[in-house]
């Protein structure tokens, strides 16, 4: 129960941003995403289903393509993959951004069952990484923290016992930054 409030909250944090960026249409497992600047995100079904280890199986195996809305141009980003480490698993790729400068593109994957994996791809070399857990992203478009992404994660006290969820502020190194606590205070971002 706690997980699908914290999801509502995250939803309405992302919402209310104003930058939150939404599916266009969703038509035979394709979405668009206005991504600004001239381009679009296109999140495609691969409709191939996932054979990985660690029980994604019944995730969406998708692309994220990026689409200059020019010449029609697109380039692959980022597609799904298994790997021992779930951190560098790729499954039900969601919510793609941009970094400020747009020389990065930030999404959501599918990871734990308490929590997601942010990634980002480097649009200068073409490689994607992962940057930490999270559920729903947001990039900063100003204050102290501009350029730095806003995530919800799952935590676990140490000998306290017990979890809990909290919004973090993070850097595009991954490094967490600040932990804006339970519900999402945007006056501590500046």
């Amino acid at each position: 129960m706690k997980t699908i409030i914290i999801l509502i909250v995250a939803s309405a944090f992302l919402s209310s941003c104003g930058e939150a960026q939404s599916p266009k249409a969703d038509n035979g497992g394709v979405s668009q995403i206005h991504a600004g600047g001239g381009f679009t995100f296109l999140i495609r079904d691969t409709g191939q289903p996932l054979s990985m280890g660690s029980g994604n199986g019944d995730n969406t195996n998708n692309e994220l393509w990026l689409i200059n809305d020019s010449t029609g141009d697109k380039r692959l980003l980022a597609a799904c993959k298994d790997a021992q480490e779930m951190e560098n698993e790729i499954c039900d790729i969601e919510s793609p951004q941009f970094s400020l400068d747009k020389s990065r593109v930030y999404f959501e994957s599918s990871a734990w069952a308490t929590s997601g994996a942010i990634h980002v791809v480097d649009l200068k070399n073409g490689k994607e990484k992962y940057l930490c857990p999270g559920n729903g992203l947001q990039v900063i478009g100003s204050g102290k923290y501009k350029g730095d992404i806003v995530t919800s994660m799952h935590k676990y006290r140490g000998g306290e016992g017990g979890s809990y969820d909290h919004f973090f502020v993070v850097g595009p190194d991954g490094k967490e930054l600040k932990d804006l606590g339970e519900e999402l205070d945007k006056s501590k971002l500046h």
